[in-house]
């Protein structure tokens, strides 16, 4: 059996924001910062070196103040391409992110106001700044790439703001509700047999455990533990939920994500 090449291991599972759209804003995260020896404990257990390395599962990943440590650790082990989502409050003119491919920043709603509501405890003018600064400095990742969650395309508060920055690209999305275990099935779309983050992605969070997948936020559907099962043995126990995706008998979390509901 294939295990996936791109794989998310969480630095962090709390956050110091409480985004009125995300499940760990809203509820607060249950989870821990990542020890670097952990990190390195179950980046070690994977069966090959990932194609793609997410830091990221909902927390903050700016949390962990190993978090430059660990992107060095899986670079020089041959990560090709390393990604983490930031709310972009700690950053700051000491961290040096050179090494990461793909920075990912949100900033919602199509003013700095509504922003400032929708992503409580941000202040725009002073986060955006942050990210100005990483931006146009030589510790700048690769790309930066911002998340604006409201209509679906990029505010244009966002488009004249970063004008001058040559490595921020933009990418509008429409607020959406996360799938839970707790929420009503909804209507499925026609022929949706196949997910990406289901079928393409594994996801270890900082406590060990393992969710059916990167949608689950809070970790409700927890299929095992790293701790106790190696990373491949939980990839293949999960292969059952995989098929029945692909029958289109979609397991309980995923009866109301976006990829099956639209």
């Amino acid at each position: 059996m294939n295990f996936p090449d791109v794989v998310r291991i969480e630095p962090a599972g709390i956050c110091n924001f409480k985004c009125i759209h995300c499940p760990i804003g809203v509820e607060g995260g249950h989870r821990i910062i990542l020890k670097y020896e952990k990190f390195i404990e179950y980046f070690e257990m994977l069966p090959l070196v990932p194609r793609v390395l997410v830091l990221y599962h909902g927390g903050e990943p700016l949390l962990n103040k190993h978090l430059e440590k660990m992107i060095a650790y899986a670079r020089g082990k041959g990560v090709k391409k390393i990604v983490f989502n930031t709310n972009a409050s700690l950053l700051n003119d000491k961290r040096d992110l050179s090494q990461v491919d793909e920075l990912r920043v949100s900033f919602d709603g199509d003013s700095p106001e509504q922003n400032d509501i929708i992503r409580i405890n941000s202040e725009f003018y002073i986060d955006s700044e942050r990210v100005r600064e990483m931006a146009l400095s030589d510790k700048r990742p690769a790309i930066i790439k911002i998340y604006n969650a409201g209509s679906g395309e990029p505010a244009q508060y966002l488009l004249d703001y970063f004008s001058d920055c040559p490595n921020v690209i933009f990418e509008g999305i429409k607020i959406r509700t996360w799938a839970r275990l707790k929420n009503e099935p909804k209507q499925p779309l026609d022929n949706v047999t196949h997910c990406i983050a289901l079928m393409e992605t594994f996801t270890i969070l900082s406590d060990g455990s393992v969710p059916m997948c990167c949608e689950d936020l809070q970790g409700d559907d927890i299929v095992g533990n790293v701790n106790q099962n190696t990373p491949l043995q939980l990839w293949e126990k999960m292969e059952f939920r995989r098929q029945a995706f692909r029958l289109k008998s979609y397991p309980k979390l995923c009866q109301s994500c976006f990829v099956v509901t639209g």
